[in-house]
């Protein structure tokens, strides 16, 4: 029963990705993508004396500046993401003057237990556990146990040495949210800048050569 009900599901999720991919081809949204693609981020090479292209050259060269462009956006986000989500937490702890165990705090008195970002990445993250410490995980591992973190009871510090790195590197200023706009819309312009004129670059380039073997 369980495997003819799980089949008849993924007959019915084929089925209804199959309607959604028929319906966004023939929707406005994919003809405005194929506009856009075709005239801002369009890769045609010509014919070279010292350069040739496959087929599929114009394809992967396009693919390769639109994925370089979106990992640059992704990165800029995911900086602004640790500066806000996460700094506030290194900056809270800094301002608390949290630097030793005796000046530790619980995320409840800084204010930080709700904050789920916070509490994965002092669990398992590494983003915060190479400069974050935890006294109760640190007394465990002096006595040769392991910890479980209770983030009720669990007392957090930055260590006095850390304290530079961690002010440093979770400024409030610097990228925010503003910044990843900004990325954006240099990253997609330089993409299709590079789109555009990578043929002429290609042609300079073997004009170069010619000039240089003659």
């Amino acid at each position: 029963m369980l495997v003819r009900n799980a089949i008849f599901s993924l007959s019915a999720d084929a089925s209804l990705w199959e309607k959604m991919v028929s319906w966004y081809q023939q929707s406005f949204l994919h003809e405005l993508i194929t506009s856009i693609q075709t005239q801002f981020f369009n890769v045609e090479f010509g014919v070279y004396e010292n350069f040739s292209f496959s087929e599929q050259a114009e394809s992967t060269a396009e693919t390769l500046i639109v994925g370089i462009a979106i990992g640059l956006i992704i990165a800029a986000a995911f900086m602004s993401f640790t500066r806000t989500r996460i700094g506030r937490f290194v900056r809270k702890m800094i301002k608390e003057e949290c630097f030793s165990a005796e000046s530790s705090k619980t995320l409840t008195e800084l204010e930080e237990f709700r904050n789920s970002t916070v509490r994965r990445q002092l669990a398992k993250g590494m983003i915060l556990r190479n400069i974050v410490r935890c006294v109760e995980e640190d007394d465990a591992k002096a006595a040769g146990a392991e910890y479980q973190f209770d983030f009720k009871t669990a007392h957090f510090y930055i260590p006095e040495e850390q304290k530079y790195r961690a002010d440093v590197r979770f400024e409030k200023k610097g990228i925010g949210w503003l910044t990843v706009l900004l990325t954006a819309v240099c990253a997609v312009v330089a993409a299709s800048l590079l789109c555009t004129f990578l043929p002429d670059i290609v042609r300079l380039m073997d004009n170069l050569i010619l000039f240089f073997t003659q």
